[in-house]
């Protein structure tokens, strides 16, 4: 979007001026791409990621009046609090317009600044693994809301793998979409503890490395060492589960080494919405990830030339459902003791309203499928 001179030609803002704006709040804060469906995820994902499924604003009158023009800045204001952006102009929110005032480019400029900053400039995310987002992808911490979900658990020995699975259901693909978009993340923290036997404390010691992994827009992350992160994320989840994270290796591994990383890593985000809009932007992809625990872009359903001994991260998409899957596997030959706990947990954007406007992320519910004690658990 241009910024005008008002020094250099009229000082009137013309329709067409006002309609650019109206849609690059609109593409964020509502959603210029509803009715979405998950099979055209791939494809579609630059317009897929934007928009947190709020309300769109509109215009009220063939006339630009004060009306509309605050209907703008309110969402705009709005998407700067969520964010926690900071203007290149100083603060964190655009001036309304009093009744009967003339718009003038001056007006324009404040807004257009501001959504085109949004819109182009991105974060760098240091929770576990440095990376970056798009701001329209980010959720300030001092704005989120960190929800628990369940805590998994097995207190009985097993041997050879254990499996704890978790359902995470939207009203519609639209929703999974504006979770996501609005900076919404899940997190995943494994723990034991009470292990005595060697198998045992051998085992805790991979756990510990893990810390807490989480899920973004932008594919997996983890706040520990020693792991491998693959090139998995929102925009290429199919209906079969894919490999998003490795642990790192007990002693006596030979393996993989560690990689020095791939060349970018985007960032958090994801949204539900309000009145159900929404619209993905332009992925910016990944931008310089270096990581102790390494990076991979490829063997997203399986991996080669690690030890045996290993937790593995799973995610897939089905319509409006969001699984994961998180699998113990030991190649030790003996009993492994201890308490054997998975906490789930969601972060999203708390509600925030203005001049009757309000910004809403809907959290999904949940349901567990896999406890650690089925079947195919031993």
């Amino acid at each position: 979007m241009a910024h005008y001179d008002v020094t250099a030609g009229t000082d009137t803002v013309s329709q067409a001026q006002f309609t650019e704006i109206y849609n690059s709040i609109n593409k964020v804060f509502g959603d210029l791409y509803p009715g979405a469906v998950s099979t055209s995820l791939g494809a579609n994902c630059v317009n897929y990621k934007f928009g947190w499924g709020n309300r769109n604003s509109k215009q009220h009158s063939e006339k630009i009046t004060h009306l509309d023009w605050n209907q703008l800045i309110a969402r705009l204001n709005i998407i700067l609090e969520h964010t926690g952006y900071t203007l290149t102009a100083g603060g964190n929110s655009v001036t309304l317009v009093t009744r009967g005032e003339t718009i003038k480019a001056t007006h324009y400029n404040a807004i257009a600044d501001g959504i085109n900053e949004l819109l182009t400039k991105t974060v760098t995310i240091n929770a576990g693994k440095v990376y970056t987002r798009n701001y329209y992808n980010y959720v300030s911490a001092s704005q989120a809301e960190l929800l628990n979900f369940t805590t998994i658990t097995r207190e009985d020995a097993w041997t050879n793998a254990i499996v704890s699975e978790i359902k995470l259901s939207f009203s519609d693909f639209d929703d999974v979409r504006y979770w996501h978009n609005s900076g919404a993340d899940v997190r995943i923290t494994p723990t034991t503890a009470g292990s005595t036997t060697t198998a045992g404390t051998t085992w805790a010691g991979i756990v510990s490395k893990i810390g807490t992994y989480y899920w973004t827009i932008d594919g997996g992350n983890y706040t520990g060492t020693g792991g491998t992160l693959y090139g998995l994320n929102f925009c290429n989840l199919t209906t079969d589960y894919k490999l998003s994270f490795v642990s790192g290796a007990s002693s006596g591994y030979s393996g993989y080494g560690g990689y020095s990383g791939y060349s970018g890593y985007s960032g958090y985000s994801g949204y539900s919405g309000y009145s159900g809009y929404s619209g993905y932007s332009g992925y910016s992809g990944y931008s310089g990830y270096s990581s102790t625990g390494g990076y991979s872009s490829s063997g997203y359903s399986g991996y080669s030339g690690y030890s045996s001994d290993r937790v593995k991260i799973y995610v897939k998409l089905i319509d409006n459902e969001l699984y994961f899957k998180v699998q113990y596997i030991s190649s030790m030959g003996a009993p492994i003791d201890g308490t054997q706990s998975i906490q789930w947990q969601c972060r999203a954007g708390a509600d925030i309203a203005s001049r009757g406007i309000k910004h809403h992320t809907t959290k999904p519910s949940y349901s567990i499928i896999n406890t650690m004690t089925s079947s195919d658990d031993s």
